[in-house]
Protein backbone atom coordinates (compact mmCIF):
# COMPACT_ATOMS: atom_id res chain seq x y z
CA UNK A 1 0.00 0.00 0.00
CA UNK A 2 1.11 3.52 -0.66
CA UNK A 3 -0.34 6.81 0.46
CA UNK A 4 -1.07 9.54 -2.07
CA UNK A 5 -2.33 12.83 -0.60
CA UNK A 6 -3.59 10.93 2.44
CA UNK A 7 -5.46 8.32 0.37
CA UNK A 8 -4.47 4.68 0.67
CA UNK A 9 -3.63 3.07 -2.67
CA UNK A 10 -3.57 -0.71 -2.68
CA UNK A 11 -1.26 -2.45 -5.15
CA UNK A 12 -0.08 -5.96 -5.85
CA UNK A 13 2.59 -7.62 -7.97
CA UNK A 14 1.57 -10.31 -10.42
CA UNK A 15 4.46 -12.59 -11.36
CA UNK A 16 4.29 -15.15 -14.15
CA UNK A 17 7.10 -17.56 -15.02
CA UNK A 18 7.05 -19.98 -17.95
CA UNK A 19 8.68 -23.25 -16.85
CA UNK A 20 8.50 -25.22 -20.08
CA UNK A 21 12.02 -25.07 -21.49
CA UNK A 22 15.30 -26.88 -20.94
CA UNK A 23 16.73 -24.30 -18.51
CA UNK A 24 14.30 -25.60 -15.88
CA UNK A 25 15.77 -29.09 -16.02
CA UNK A 26 14.11 -32.45 -15.80
CA UNK A 27 13.49 -32.81 -12.06
CA UNK A 28 12.12 -30.83 -9.14
CA UNK A 29 15.52 -29.77 -7.77
CA UNK A 30 16.68 -28.36 -11.12
CA UNK A 31 13.32 -26.63 -11.67
CA UNK A 32 13.39 -25.00 -8.23
CA UNK A 33 17.01 -23.92 -8.68
CA UNK A 34 16.23 -22.16 -11.97
CA UNK A 35 12.99 -20.67 -10.61
CA UNK A 36 14.98 -19.11 -7.76
CA UNK A 37 17.54 -17.69 -10.20
CA UNK A 38 14.80 -16.22 -12.42
CA UNK A 39 12.99 -14.67 -9.44
CA UNK A 40 16.26 -13.11 -8.22
CA UNK A 41 16.89 -11.66 -11.70
CA UNK A 42 13.32 -10.37 -11.81
CA UNK A 43 13.72 -8.56 -8.48
CA UNK A 44 17.17 -7.22 -9.45
CA UNK A 45 15.67 -5.83 -12.67
CA UNK A 46 12.70 -4.31 -10.79
CA UNK A 47 15.09 -2.66 -8.33
CA UNK A 48 17.34 -1.35 -11.10
CA UNK A 49 14.49 0.31 -13.03
CA UNK A 50 12.43 1.21 -9.92
CA UNK A 51 9.39 -0.82 -11.00
CA UNK A 52 7.23 -0.14 -7.96
CA UNK A 53 4.10 1.74 -9.08
CA UNK A 54 0.89 0.79 -10.83
CA UNK A 55 1.59 0.23 -14.52
CA UNK A 56 5.26 -0.61 -14.03
CA UNK A 57 6.59 -3.98 -15.14
CA UNK A 58 9.83 -5.84 -15.58
CA UNK A 59 10.97 -9.09 -17.19
CA UNK A 60 13.72 -11.65 -16.56
CA UNK A 61 15.56 -14.31 -18.51
CA UNK A 62 16.43 -17.89 -17.68
CA UNK A 63 19.97 -19.27 -17.71
CA UNK A 64 19.70 -19.85 -21.47
CA UNK A 65 18.82 -16.20 -22.16
CA UNK A 66 15.13 -16.75 -22.92
CA UNK A 67 12.67 -14.21 -21.50
CA UNK A 68 10.51 -16.39 -19.25
CA UNK A 69 9.24 -14.12 -16.47
CA UNK A 70 7.26 -10.92 -16.10
CA UNK A 71 6.15 -8.95 -13.07
CA UNK A 72 3.37 -6.35 -13.37
CA UNK A 73 2.42 -3.87 -10.64
CA UNK A 74 -1.36 -3.44 -10.66
CA UNK A 75 -4.04 -1.92 -8.48
CA UNK A 76 -5.47 -4.44 -6.11
CA UNK A 77 -7.95 -4.97 -3.35
CA UNK A 78 -6.97 -5.81 0.19
CA UNK A 79 -7.14 -9.57 0.71
CA UNK A 80 -9.73 -10.79 3.22
CA UNK A 81 -6.99 -11.85 5.66
CA UNK A 82 -5.43 -8.36 5.77
CA UNK A 83 -5.89 -6.31 8.95
CA UNK A 84 -4.74 -2.72 9.20
CA UNK A 85 -3.05 -1.62 12.41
Amino acid sequence: MTSICGLIRTMKAIIEIELGNSAFGSNDAERLFEMRNVIERLMDNADRIMAADVGDFTTAQDGNGNTVARMDIVEGKLPPYHKQN
